[in-house]
């Protein structure tokens, strides 16, 4: 039971840049919407690609700020409990170390919150199938 996802953001120029992934175990489909979200609010108040981490939208930085952004807003009321996170996220190495296997993995642009790739559990073969998107 569950309704398990990941994310990642990734700079979708230089891939080679080391990310995080972050399960959720109660995400759905609407944690990404939220990723998204969260990068739409970053770029109405910071902008890019400046001298730090942050305005250069560095995919382990922007997981950073993510955690900490959600942490404020409503849409998930049950995401701390007495000051702590909710068990129902963790990182992981990368799509294959945690359990995605209902609505799969997301990687989004650092930059634009743009879905770059989606892969979803085969029950069947046991595999992720990913889907690619266009970067633009």
């Amino acid at each position: 039971m569950g309704d398990r996802i990941s994310i990642e953001f990734v700079d979708v120029d230089d891939r080679e840049q080391d990310t995080v992934v972050l399960f959720n175990h109660w995400g759905g489909d609407c944690f990404v919407e939220t990723a998204q979200m969260f990068i739409s609010d970053l770029n109405e108040c910071s902008e890019q690609d400046c001298s730090d981490p942050i305005t250069r939208r560095e995919p382990r930085v922007m997981m950073v700020q993510f955690l900490a952004w959600i942490t404020k807003k409503d849409y998930y009321p049950n995401i701390t409990d007495n000051g702590f996170m909710s068990r129902s996220l963790y990182f992981g190495k990368d799509r294959h170390d945690g359990d995605n296997s209902d609505n799969g993995h997301y990687v989004l642009c650092a930059k634009t919150g743009h879905i770059y790739e989606h892969h979803t559990y085969n029950w069947e073969t046991r595999e992720q199938e990913a889907t690619l998107y266009a970067s633009n």
